[in-house]
């Protein structure tokens, strides 16, 4: 017997072990697993799946490595492996878990229907001093897509996509690879994803993930400082010292700031009456120097019904009166969920699609 006849009585075997649990699972209580992630636990290498507490986990192989993706439906798990085989194959895992049914497919990606990406940012031509949509035709299409966060070598690309046909939401990433960008689904959605400065933490809001040698960790808890049933903490963004600013729709839609002393987490604050003004203030973005925070809020006077504003950090520390972003960024149309990317070159925001424009805009608005 040669290795690839070892390979593929292993890829059988696995079948046989993850079928006899299936059936074993269907007669307990269903949990729904909807995390899946690569890790070496133990020493051992191996793909797993949690749920979104990351209160119950199995493991599906004994394989690790590669990128995990979920289908857009839930229903199917790609695993990207380039060296069981010279050619592609698929590799199905069945198993009835709770609502969703696993696939595990092994195959390297070739889809016609979706345009050739080339280039920094998704190969699209940069916008001046107007904003313009990001990525047209290929974002913000059949799906509501928004809540971007770029890796610091601008080589990864995740933003938040609800399904307009089943209403739910997931998170995607574009991936670049050989210069090409490909698409693929990370899994359900747990929060709305930012990457911390070093792209080591990606951000759920009151979670995380932390990135591994083979992706992403499960996702994990924050703590009681911020994982609290009276806080609802939607966007959470970490300046480079690791200072958090985050959102509160519980609490009268509130902006709050923790940071660190001495390497420990100090008790979160409300902002100040600065940044917290008007009927509500939400999505937060504190750059990396946390030399200004970016927010969208409800406020008389506004553009349209939700406003982008910024606040400048002052020279004494404490942070400048809320500015409108004015009318190049806001309109009537509404905009939200501001971010500026990595290299310091574009701001992004939400108006209905993605738009971006020059970064140079934010100092326009600085005070003389």
């Amino acid at each position: 017997m040669n290795m690839k006849h070892v390979k593929i009585l292993s890829i059988f075997l696995t079948l046989l072990s993850v079928n006899a649990y299936c059936q074993n699972s269907d007669k307990s209580k269903p949990t729904s697993y909807t995390i899946a992630y690569g890790s070496n636990e133990s020493g051992h290498s191996g793909t797993y799946l949690t749920d979104s507490e990351a209160k119950s986990k199995i493991k599906i192989t004994n394989r690790g490595g590669g990128y995990l993706a979920w289908s857009t439906d839930g229903k199917r798990l790609a695993i990207k492996k380039e060296e069981i085989m010279k050619t592609t194959k698929l590799l199905i895992l069945t198993c009835a878990i709770s609502l969703n049914t696993v696939f595990a497919q092994e195959k390297i990606e070739n889809d016609a229907n979706h345009p050739i990406l080339e280039g920094p940012y998704l190969g699209q031509k940069p916008p001046g001093l107007t904003p313009e949509v990001f990525a047209p035709g290929i974002l913000s299409t059949k799906h509501r897509d928004g809540g971007i966060s770029f890796t610091p070598d601008m080589k990864e690309f995740y933003f938040s996509r609800k399904d307009l046909k089943t209403g739910k939401w997931w998170l995607v990433v574009f991936r670049s690879e050989n210069n090409r960008w490909r698409e693929s689904v990370v899994g359900p959605r747990v929060g709305r994803p930012t990457l911390a400065p070093d792209g080591k933490v990606m951000h759920l809001g009151n979670k995380y993930m932390e990135r591994t040698e083979t992706g992403w960790s499960a996702v994990k808890s924050l703590g009681p400082l911020f994982n609290r049933e009276d806080w609802g903490i939607m966007r959470l963004s970490a300046s480079t010292k690791g200072t958090y600013v985050f959102d509160d729709y519980k609490s009268n839609d509130v902006l709050r700031i923790s940071t660190l002393k001495d390497g420990k987490r100090e008790e979160p604050r409300l902002l100040s009456k600065e940044i917290n003004t008007g009927k509500w203030t939400a999505h937060p973005f504190i750059a990396p120097d946390e030399s200004y925070i970016i927010w969208d809020s409800e406020n008389d006077g506004g553009y349209g019904e939700v406003d982008l504003y910024i606040s400048f950090r002052q020279q004494d520390g404490s942070w400048g009166t809320a500015i409108n972003m004015g009318d190049k960024i806001n309109t009537s149309e509404g905009e939200a969920g501001g971010y500026v990317s990595p290299d310091g070159k574009y701001f992004f925001f939400n108006r209905g699609g993605i738009f971006w424009v020059d970064a140079k805009i934010i100092e326009t608005l600085r005070p003389k």
